[in-house]
């Protein structure tokens, strides 16, 4: 089981987190690393409000940092989002699945514009 983080809200929406954040044996988060949580826009907030997916979304928010710098996969990250939403965030699966399709579409459209731009 994953403990929750231990973070400060710095600002509307972002949050810093105060230790080191230990996900699995191999993989943890720095202390000091800074999330601007889930980037739900504001009108879908009556279907998702983004504090309901805080965990998820620090995860996911790292794990895509890290798939910038070649170090991690955007797909891998995404699907770490599906479980993550639906193990720590604990969602409803409907809308955590709406989620990765939504976060797939961003992942596919990067790779077009990267690709042609």
């Amino acid at each position: 089981m994953v403990e929750p983080p231990i973070f400060q809200i710095i600002q509307k929406g972002k949050v810093r987190l105060l230790q080191d954040w230990k996900i699995t044996e191999h993989f943890s988060i720095p202390c000091g690393y800074e999330s601007d949580l889930g980037s739900v826009p504001r009108v879908f907030w009556w279907f998702l409000h983004p504090n309901d997916i805080t965990y998820s979304s620090i995860i996911h928010d790292y794990e895509w940092g890290l798939a910038d710098l070649g170090r991690h996969s955007f797909f891998e990250a995404n699907k770490s989002f599906l479980k993550n939403a639906l193990e720590l965030d604990k969602i409803k699966p409907y809308k955590a699945h709406i989620c990765y399709v939504v976060l797939e579409v961003v992942r596919i459209y990067k790779c077009i514009k990267y690709r042609h731009g």
